[in-house]
């Protein structure tokens, strides 16, 4: 049914040109967001139906996508031509502003997954440079890359303040739209706007901390290339400073081959540890990158294991915490010391939707054939399955081909040996 033509405060794009599995994700996220009061219009980017560009597993996605239930008030239009994302943000904008009279307009990726609140962060900081820098031309991001010239220069209220923006999601007032429109002809539409927002000493600003993650690779045709250790990866932006947490998860439906990668924030988080999540990131920008807090793990406990937790030692704590989520949430559970060599990907057979089992790393420094010590700073376990059934065990050279431990000792993680025997 065609929504009626009423007033809505918010008015979203989303530009769908092929990667319809990622776009699935898209739409589960921000199907569990708050969307009151917004207007969404999905445009369909990609060659039309009977295209033979398309397979006719991703035709079955593409057409699983348009009918997707969104809980939002939504337009769905179909192209009968391929075009690109400046065609559809015209349709989309121009349809939001003069029909659906949105006050703030949004662009949001169709290869992108959101917070819960993301739209209301957005919404306050709009709201904040409305009331503080009134007539000042702004964009307001939810995503703060770390790539290219993105770097942060200051801090603004509650706000970081960003030398430059990538087009993956940008909330803006709606009335700087006829000044933005004919820029959004150019394929290079984001430098344009965010130079001409510049010259005009406006602000381009981001969330702290972000509320959107982008999960496929930049551009459409992004190619791998070599990073500065030679090791061959996809030059994709991910924010270092967006997780999930519990409440996040627990809003979501999980999967057994979900993909997660949990931290403790009992574990000690350095620069150094910091450079290696943004590698694991890069190398897993498919998954959810889960944060745990003392309480959101407490809160896993029954009464009885919480009365032992809060009497133990720091290393009993972080063995009782990765069992408890790893057994609640399935996924990996990864020291803040470890650095990826590689994706993980290969370990974990994605199409088996039952996949039951867990899979240990061995350190190097382990001179034994049975590999009964080992490694507890880095796991995986499927849901509700046991740490001690369908063990599959990686020899030390093995795992030092995915992962290099740096820490000094194997006393920074959950010591599980006595878990797995």
């Amino acid at each position: 049914m065609h929504p009626l033509a009423v007033k809505y405060r918010i008015g979203i794009v989303i530009s769908i040109f092929g990667r319809y599995d990622l776009t699935v994700r898209m739409l589960d996220s921000i199907n569990n967001s708050d969307l009151s009061d917004t207007m969404v219009i999905l445009v369909d980017e990609s060659n039309s139906r009977n295209s033979p560009v398309l397979s006719e597993h991703d035709r079955q996605i593409s057409d699983n996508v348009m009918q997707y239930p969104l809980k939002a008030d939504h337009l769905k239009i179909f192209k009968g031509q391929h075009g690109n994302i400046n065609h559809s943000l015209l349709i989309g904008f121009d349809l939001l502003k003069n029909v659906y009279q949105c006050q703030y307009l949004v662009i949001l990726d169709s290869d992108t997954i959101v917070k819960k609140h993301w739209l209301r962060e957005l919404l306050n900081a709009g709201q904040y440079l409305d009331k503080n820098y009134p007539n000042v031309p702004y964009l307001v991001s939810g995503f703060a890359t770390i790539n290219g010239g993105h770097c942060e220069i200051g801090r603004m209220g509650p706000l970081r303040q960003m030398n430059d923006l990538g087009g993956i999601n940008w909330l803006f007032p709606s009335q700087q739209y006829e000044q933005i429109r004919p820029m959004l002809f150019d394929c290079h539409f984001d430098n344009r706007v965010c130079n001409w927002i510049k010259k005009r000493r406006g602000y381009l600003c981001c969330t702290v901390p972000s509320v959107v993650e982008h999960i496929g690779y930049i551009g459409l045709h992004s190619q791998p290339k070599l990073n500065i250790d030679g090791m061959l990866v996809y030059n994709h932006d991910v924010s270092v400073d967006f997780y999930w947490n519990k409440n996040d998860l627990d809003q979501i439906e999980l999967k057994k081959d979900s993909r997660l990668i949990h931290r403790l924030n009992l574990d000690l988080e350095t620069n150094e540890s910091r450079s290696y999540l943004l590698k694991f990131k890069q190398y897993h920008y498919q998954y959810l990158h889960v944060n745990w807090t003392d309480s959101e793990i407490e809160s896993l406990l029954t009464p009885t294991d919480l009365e032992i937790y809060c009497q133990s030692s720091q290393q009993i704590k972080q063995t009782m915490a990765v069992k408890h989520i790893l057994w609640n949430y399935g996924g990996f559970y990864v020291n803040q010391l470890v650095e990826c060599l590689q994706s993980l990907d290969p370990l974990l057979n994605y199409q088996d939707h039952d996949l039951t089992q867990n899979i240990f790393f061995t350190d190097g420094s382990n001179q034994t054939t049975n590999y009964t010590n080992y490694a507890n700073y880095i796991m995986y376990g499927s849901k509700r399955c046991p740490l001690n059934q369908n063990a599959r065990i990686l020899t030390p050279e093995q795992s030092q081909i995915y992962v290099l431990y740096h820490g000094s000792d194997l006393t920074n993680g959950p010591d599980v040996s006595s878990l797995i025997r």
